[in-house]
């Protein structure tokens, strides 16, 4: 016979694999689908700062590929 905290592992592992499978699940899905994880956090001034950021490389870009011979 198994002492009683024997016993009771069997349970607890199950339990234990169950709940971090079905954490992890939704990180999964999520960088199989889109490659990376989830932006979490990510505010009003966040989507302003990441706009600015797009224009003023795709600005930079355009300069850089005019080939106005400056410089």
């Amino acid at each position: 016979m198994l002492a009683p905290w024997a016993e009771g592992m069997l349970p607890l592992g199950i339990i234990l694999v169950l709940v971090t499978g079905m954490g992890g699940l939704p990180s999964g899905v999520q960088h199989l689908f889109y490659g990376k994880p989830k932006a979490v956090g990510v505010d009003y001034w966040d989507r302003y700062l990441g706009k600015r950021d797009a224009e003023l490389t795709a600005s930079a870009a355009a300069q850089k590929t005019c080939g106005d011979g400056g410089g």
